[in-house]
């Protein structure tokens, strides 16, 4: 089991410095999955993890932790970037979704993702059923996150979007209709 993982750590740092990743560092914890990450995630800038529908079968080991991504966004203090099932390597950065609300989650997980916004052919930031909520932003919804991230080199449109149903589907939608790469949203609003 351990020569296993070591394989595909040592697959990842290749990986890596193939890339150009200037820093890469790699660690092999004997603990439970979600416990070990969100202990290392403290030290590192960003986690990086996959979805369920993409099962890693290594010899020996238990299928990976049931719910991982939310786990650790509900319960650690850095920034995670889910992988979809079928990813295989399409830029993240062309167009950006991004969920604004005015919260403390939107407005850290929004923060996190500067640098890929900075980088990105085009952000929609948009705001699910704006008069909803006000008193969460200012006179004109979205307009001052906007010149926020305007002032930060981000090619940013304001998107208003109404919806019934949940935000987070919503947003998806919209990602969808826009071929959107990346999605950028607070993990949790009002309960989590």
């Amino acid at each position: 089991m351990r020569a296993a993982v070591k394989a595909r750590l040592d697959e990842f740092t290749s990986t890596a410095q193939r890339r150009g990743v200037a820093s890469v560092e790699t660690r092999m914890l004997e603990d439970d999955a979600r416990f070990a990450l969100l202990l290392e995630s403290r030290y590192a800038d960003l986690v990086v993890v996959s979805r369920e529908a993409e099962p890693i079968t290594v010899p020996g080991m238990p299928v990976q932790a049931r719910a991982l991504p939310e786990y650790i966004s509900l319960h650690g203090a850095r920034p995670v970037l889910v992988v979809p099932p079928g990813w295989h390597e399409q830029a993240l950065y062309g167009t950006v979704v991004v969920g604004w609300d005015g919260s403390m989650q939107a407005l850290r997980a929004i923060s996190a993702a500067l640098p890929l916004l900075q980088v990105a052919d085009a952000v929609k930031l948009v705001l699910i059923n704006p008069e909803a909520i006000a008193d969460m932003h200012g006179e004109e919804p979205s307009a001052d996150m906007a010149l926020h991230l305007a002032r930060h080199g981000v090619k940013v449109e304001v998107v208003l979007e109404q919806a019934r149903g949940a935000a987070g589907d919503a947003l998806m939608s919209v990602a969808r209709r826009h071929g959107a790469g990346l999605l950028v949203a607070g993990a949790f609003g009002h309960s989590r």
